[in-house]
């Protein structure tokens, strides 16, 4: 196995150019080194088959980013169509913007957790999610939903 010096990505031995950046590729991995990463790309893989994997987008993830996109869909559609009461317009964006998010949160995490990783590696240099991770993400979602339909709602009649 080769590993690119640019961006890191694993590539078979035949290769002669990483496959993601198409940087030229050094010499294989020999020995220990090459040993050791066999075995954590085993462990990963597995962990994504078993549905360990705290970023994996289930069919509640996906059911609640449906449900924030039409919440976001039906508060922009209210907001375009003048329908919001007056003097809610604060109430409509917040609804729009909070629905956004949630769906973004619900279907694709691993690019809110590159967010995250981002502002984390301000503070530290192991920035994986833990165990309890997947939880707070699911009762996220559902807290933005809520609060989405209940700001959309507030501003038609309020």
């Amino acid at each position: 196995m080769k590993v690119c010096r640019s961006c890191s990505a694993y590539n078979r031995d035949e290769r002669t150019h990483c496959v993601d950046c198409g940087e030229r590729l050094g010499a294989p991995l020999q020995g220990e080194e090459a040993q050791r990463l066999e075995e954590q790309l085993k462990t990963k893989t597995a962990r994504l088959w078993d549905g360990e994997d705290p970023l994996r987008i289930t069919p509640f993830d996906f059911v609640v980013g449906i449900l924030s996109l039409l919440a976001v869909a039906t508060g922009g559609l209210l907001w375009v169509f003048g329908l919001v009461a007056e003097g809610n317009v604060v109430l409509i964006i917040s609804g729009i913007i909070l629905g956004f998010f949630g769906a973004l949160e619900c279907l694709v995490p691993r690019l809110m957790w590159e967010l995250e990783e981002m502002r984390l590696s301000l503070f530290t240099h192991d920035a994986t999610p833990f165990a309890g991770y997947a939880l707070l993400r699911r009762i996220m979602e559902g807290v933005c939903l809520l609060a989405s339909v209940i700001c959309i709602a507030l501003s038609v009649f309020r």
